[in-house]
């Protein structure tokens, strides 16, 4: 049985819906190689509910844009292969719960 590696790798997603991924370590910018799981975190801030102290010490209730089981590698089941080269990923999420990850 061979050790897990884990390495953290991150990008914001553009107003036009595009995303990088990189480890951002000392050796420079990019993906490792091998089969990934995915987290996508995509929320904002809601109202602020005066009568909820805590809402208001952190600004209001969190909104998922893309539904919140997906924030989490472990519960996302999204998974891609990083290759040699540019990989281009569309994602999808539709409103019943349901991603999928298309590798063009």
């Amino acid at each position: 049985m061979s050790a897990l590696t884990a390495f953290f790798m991150c990008g914001a997603i553009q107003s036009d819906g595009s995303f990088e991924i990189s480890t951002m370590d000392t050796e420079g910018v990019g993906a490792v190689l091998g089969r990934t799981r995915l987290a996508v975190i995509c929320s904002t801030e809601g109202k602020v509910d005066s009568s909820n102290p805590d809402a208001a010490r952190y600004g209001g209730e969190k909104v998922w844009i893309v539904p919140e089981k997906f924030a989490s590698p472990i519960t996302s089941g999204l998974e891609f292969e990083v290759t040699s080269g540019e990989n281009i990923l569309k994602l999808e999420f539709t409103s019943d719960g349901i991603g999928t990850i298309k590798k063009e």
